[in-house]
């Protein structure tokens, strides 16, 4: 918990969820930018800086990086390449904004290492912290792929599937009787909402998932299991597994 020294405060961006810039950039106009914004009153924060601000950032491996130390980068001053694409670190100072200084940073043709936690921090007079907020930047990808298992009673693998794209699946002749369902997402960037359907009616679901770096991509992976009862029908039983992210159309 952070205590306020005198009321004083910053306010940042909102969460940020995006795409990354498609590579290799064909086009410049599918470029991928982003800004993060830090605002302080003008007695919390003035020209002449009576108090502290920084910019940093927690990477995917865990690791915090100082990105804006005062109004100034912490690191060498960057200049924005439009044909590549460089993370830039700005301030502004806007008098039209009543005397409201904001400490920016800005990532010009997002890539997935832009992916992580950005925090703005506020250091008094005292050396003490005033006050922090977060901002938490999601660069998204799509789930890989899915893999339905099937247990038989004696926990025996009974059939797998596994699709990298949605595809019909061959049907399997089972006998009736008590199953565990197995249904694997990997890939996914947040985390996918996996669910196990039994003749289109969920029975599992789960929107967790272990976060790892694959080629420096963050990647979800997530498991559901579910046991159920198979009856004797003289129709077709089906069990599918669907994951998906917000806004993306789920594999089978």
């Amino acid at each position: 918990m952070v205590s306020l020294v005198h009321g004083a405060s910053v306010t940042v961006s909102r969460n940020i969820t995006v795409k990354p810039t498609p590579e290799p950039l064909m086009d410049p106009r599918t470029r991928v930018n982003i800004t993060l914004e830090c605002i302080g009153s003008s007695s919390d924060l003035n020209y002449y800086i009576k108090n502290k601000i920084f910019w940093s950032e927690v990477t995917d491996t865990g690791q915090t990086v100082k990105l804006m130390d005062g109004f100034y980068s912490a690191r060498e001053t960057c200049t924005v390449d439009y044909n590549v694409g460089v993370r830039m670190l700005d301030y502004c100072y806007d008098d039209a904004a009543h005397n409201l200084p904001a400490v920016v940073v800005c990532s010009v043709g997002v890539k997935y290492s832009d992916d992580g936690e950005y925090t703005c921090t506020l250091i008094a007079e005292n050396k003490t912290v005033a006050d922090k907020k977060t901002v938490k930047v999601t660069v998204v990808h799509p789930v890989d792929s899915v893999m339905l298992t099937l247990y038989d009673s004696m926990n025996h693998k009974y059939k797998d599937s596994n699709a990298s794209v949605t595809d019909p699946t061959e049907a399997v002749q089972i006998k009736p009787g008590s199953y565990r369902v197995e249904c694997r997402a990997i890939g996914s960037n947040p985390a996918p909402k996996v669910e196990i359907k039994f003749n289109g009616t969920s029975i599992a679901m789960s929107d967790s998932g272990d976060k790892s770096l694959v080629n420096g991509r963050p990647s979800y992976s997530s498991t559901v299991n579910e046991t159920t009862e198979v009856a004797a029908k003289a129709m077709d039983q089906l069990f599918t597994c669907d994951a998906n992210i917000a806004g993306m159309l789920p594999l089978k």
